[in-house]
């Protein structure tokens, strides 16, 4: 996810993780787009049913990522891939209970780091690092019912990187039955970052000004980000490129 790609800026944790054999898997090819305008209804559906618009929690799949700097120097194009692992019943720093515990791999370095996530249907709080640290990074992904309009705090004192805080607010921006690459019931959710005092973050995506666009569709979870500044210049796009069946 996404949001949620493996910042190369950001120290990596975790040991190494080897692939099964490409002989174990069934391919599945999918490309990323952005919905065009002419995919989208005047009027929005409510989705009540949050969990079905994140990764599914699936041990035998495995998505692919390309992340592709476009205007930014110091960002390397890479993949990486997303796992399920699976689920305990510690809680989180707030007391939210199951956690679901997800692996990043970069596939070029090998370098692996574990995030964890509360999912139910009506609240998606995503972890970056261990749930059960007040200290670890967390963004409501997705809150109460998806509908266009519909917005939130995703998190009111996020700390980057180099210890800069940011508050990010989420907005539905807009809803497509079915998308470019035949996703259906996608929403497009834009998280804006305000930066709390006078130091920048590092990370392009959490300075002043800048939205990162995430696109959910049912079933599937996320599939698209794009990463733009404070005057709409493209920064960075992540796509989900390929799924793995094992």
């Amino acid at each position: 996810m996404a949001f949620l790609r493996l910042k190369k800026i950001v120290k990596i944790i975790g040991g190494k993780y080897s692939f099964l054999s490409p002989l174990f898997f069934c391919l599945i090819y999918t490309i990323g787009c952005v919905p065009s305008p002419s995919e989208n209804i005047n009027t929005s559906p409510v989705a009540t049913d949050l969990h079905s618009y994140i990764k599914p929690q699936l041990t035998t799949r495995t998505d692919i990522w390309h992340f592709i700097p476009r205007s930014i120097t110091g960002l390397k194009d890479s993949i990486y891939t997303i796992d399920y692992v699976g689920q305990i019943n510690s809680k989180t720093s707030e007391g939210f209970s199951p956690v679901s515990h997800f692996m990043y791999l970069d596939s070029l370095q090998g370098d692996s780091v574990i995030r964890d996530a509360y999912i139910s249907d009506s609240l998606v709080v995503w972890y970056y690092g261990k749930s059960s640290d007040v200290s670890t990074p967390s963004q409501i992904l997705l809150k109460d019912t998806l509908h266009v309009g519909a917005n939130w705090i995703a998190s009111e004192n996020f700390r980057t990187s180099n210890g800069v805080f940011v508050r990010i607010k989420a907005l539905v921006e807009d809803y497509y039955p079915v998308s470019g690459n035949n996703y259906n019931d996608v929403y497009w959710v834009s998280y804006t970052s305000t930066v709390k005092g006078s130091q920048n973050p590092l990370e392009p995506e959490y300075q002043n000004g800048a939205h990162l666009s995430r696109y959910f569709a049912k079933g599937v979870g996320e599939y698209l980000e794009r990463c733009l500044d404070s005057r709409d210049s493209l920064i960075w796009t992540s796509e989900l490129t390929e799924t793995r069946i094992r």
